[in-house]
């Protein structure tokens, strides 16, 4: 169980991570309900919803992310009388948030399990609670960058940024990244393209992550940001402040840059990376700690554990 994203479709994360549960023999089927509305009425329906989903069908494990999601849902668990094992994933927005923490809490306290994304989550819940970052599908992007900036009307001498959500998530301090830029442009010779990453499926993000020069991250609040993992696994530079667990996700990785939040140090270090080209590389640790297939297996022997 989620919350829809605006194409009502499960957000992509959660599409992928279900997808490699699913691949798992130990697992049989695995089905969504989508949250389409909010506010008091939305949850209300949400949890007779998948209440009556789990008394019309014998479901062995309610998987719910996100901690507003997860309140109907842990809800609806315990009104079944089924013997079904509760989940909830929480991802960092829904624990930092004070006005969601709350509710998040009480999602917890009817979980069997809770999943946080960073250890750093685990004192904001309750009951039995255990660490697993979400996963990303490692696969390749079938162009070179010089192909990918050509399907996206690049040219090979722009200097391309992308920044690392969309600009309407105040969260993600997009003010911020649009004075560091304007600053940087004033600096360098090279054209300076900035977009945001919205309204993307799968492989528009590979590809556009494959065709740019740096990600730019300058987050008020972050869980285990996929977003950092997939731009390290597509071979794009990183430029982020220390929020979440970021500096965890990229120890041991060369080309992520983990940076005070001041406006002059991000223009600087945009500079250096303008003006010499930077190759990403990691370990095969990084590879084993989020492959989603490695996740999925996890995750699954924590169902078994019921």
């Amino acid at each position: 169980m989620s919350r829809a994203s605006k194409s009502l479709q499960p957000h992509p994360f959660v599409q992928e991570q279900s997808d490699a549960l699913g691949a798992l023999a130990q697992v049989d089927y695995v089905t969504h309900y989508l949250i389409k509305q909010g506010g008091i009425k939305g949850y209300l329906s949400a949890t007779i919803g998948i209440w009556f989903k789990l008394l019309k069908q014998d479901y062995d494990v309610v998987h719910a992310h996100y901690g507003l999601s997860a309140l109907p849902a842990m809800l609806a668990a315990k009104l079944s009388l089924r013997k079904v094992l509760s989940v909830a994933t929480f991802h960092g927005s829904d624990l930092n948030d004070e006005k969601e923490r709350g509710l998040s809490q009480l999602a917890s306290r009817l979980a069997d399990w809770s999943i946080v994304v960073s250890a750093r989550m685990k004192g904001f819940v309750k009951g039995k609670v255990k660490v697993i970052p979400c996963g990303i599908d490692i696969q390749e992007c079938d162009k070179s960058k010089e192909e990918a900036r050509a399907s996206l009307g690049f040219k090979l001498d722009d200097f391309v940024v992308l920044f690392c959500s969309s600009f309407d998530r105040p969260e993600k301090n997009p003010d911020f990244a649009k004075r560091v830029i304007e600053r940087f442009r004033n600096d360098c010779t090279k054209n300076v393209v900035f977009l945001e990453l919205k309204g993307m499926n799968r492989e528009q993000v590979t590809r556009t992550m494959v065709a740019s020069d740096v990600l730019l991250m300058c987050s008020t609040m972050e869980g285990s940001p996929q977003v950092i993992k997939e731009a390290i696994f597509n071979g794009l530079p990183v430029l982020s402040n220390d929020i979440g667990e970021v500096s965890q996700i990229v120890d041991g990785v060369i080309g992520a840059y983990v940076v005070t939040k001041e406006e002059d140090v991000y223009v600087r270090q945009l500079m250096q990376l303008a003006e010499n080209s930077v190759q990403v590389t990691f370990h095969q640790d990084f590879v084993n700690t989020y492959d989603n297939r490695v996740i999925a297996e996890e995750i699954c022997s924590l169902y078994l554990k019921a």
